[in-house]
């Protein structure tokens, strides 16, 4: 039963809170036992495996980081002899008119086809060095300028790590990083990579020589990772459509979550305005939660929204990690 009819609709992803970490041992520390909690006792993960996310609809389409720049490469679209390819201002957006930025796009450039062509390519140059998260999607025309079809979006998320313990939520379909030596991969200078497992309510952490295994890591997840020295990740993969709720269930105990692409405040408010939702109002929207959490790596701490008149009323964004402690079970 919620609270108010704040929607938390479309992906809601696993986050892993953290408490900090010793570069010496490579051991997660710091999130200690609630007494007061008992574990989750049936489920690692909280995206349901009949509920799998779907991808926004279109001809398959991925994005790579080369050097500086954002590579795209997609399939044809049946009839289309030219290509324009679009930016967003959010995960959500429809291409512009032929040759056109539209509302929420940019336009940046066209690619034409010859004939015969299994794929097409387009860098956008430069967009790796940026600071923020990018989204792109094509549109194919036909000789006329009639639109023939879309692609999926994709997404290339950037990511700035501090020294020391950091959390990072994944939003994305097919995402670049699946399993804890991909994260190590990514990131020369991390220590260690983890997964919190909510049956057990501990870490699952992997550094490459020691004998604990590597794990999996899902769309939907979110993972943890130890720096020893400051560093980027840039994140691809596929968004998620904005249709749906996965009514996912919450029990008793910690959960790790990360905001969706999309929260809604009513139907058909697509966005998550600008600078964030409080987290006031996703707190006052369900009933089983007694406090909202959100990392801070600058302090190395947690700030907590629990209701109370010395709270930090701290914004939430798009895919933000959150950690959640329900006292009853409930669905997010």
């Amino acid at each position: 039963m919620h609270r108010s009819n704040l929607l938390l609709s479309i992906v809601i992803v696993p986050l892993l809170g953290l408490g900090a970490c010793d570069p010496a041992t490579g051991e997660p520390i710091g999130l200690e036992a609630d007494p007061s909690l008992h574990p989750i006792a049936h489920s690692d993960a909280l995206v349901a495996e009949d509920d799998a996310m779907q991808a926004v609809p279109g001809v398959a389409m991925e994005v790579a980081v080369v050097g500086d720049d954002a590579v795209l490469e997609w399939e044809p679209i049946p009839g289309a002899v030219q290509y324009g390819v679009s930016r967003g201002s959010g995960p959500y957006f429809t291409p512009g008119p032929f040759g056109a930025s539209g509302a929420l796009s940019t336009f940046l450039g066209s690619v034409w086809a010859a004939g015969g062509e299994t794929s097409f390519s387009f860098a956008d140059a430069g967009a790796a060095s940026g600071d923020d998260h990018r989204y792109y999607r094509v549109v194919g025309w036909d000789s006329n300028g009639v639109v023939m079809g879309y692609t999926t979006t994709t997404a290339m998320m950037v990511f700035d790590l501090v020294e020391g313990a950091n959390n990072v939520g994944i939003p994305l379909l097919d995402a670049s990083i699946d399993s804890g030596s991909a994260v190590l991969d990514a990131l020369p200078d991390a220590l260690w990579a983890g997964r919190w497992n909510a049956s057990s309510q501990s870490w699952q952490a992997f550094n490459g020589t020691g004998p604990a295994p590597d794990f999996a890591l899902d769309s939907g997840e979110a993972f943890a990772v130890c720096m020893g020295a400051a560093g980027r990740l840039h994140l691809t993969g596929v968004v998620p459509q904005p249709t749906g709720d996965l009514d996912l269930a919450i029990d008793v105990g910690r959960s790790f979550v990360a905001a969706p692409l999309r929260l809604t405040m009513e139907p058909g408010d697509f966005y998550l305005p600008a600078p964030g939702v409080p987290a006031s109002e996703i707190f006052d929207a369900l009933d089983f939660v007694h406090r909202l959490s959100e990392w801070d790596p600058a302090t190395m701490s947690f700030v907590n929204y629990r209701d109370r008149p010395d709270d930090v009323d701290f914004q939430v964004e798009i895919g933000q990690a959150l950690w959640l402690g329900a006292t009853e079970p409930g669905v997010w």
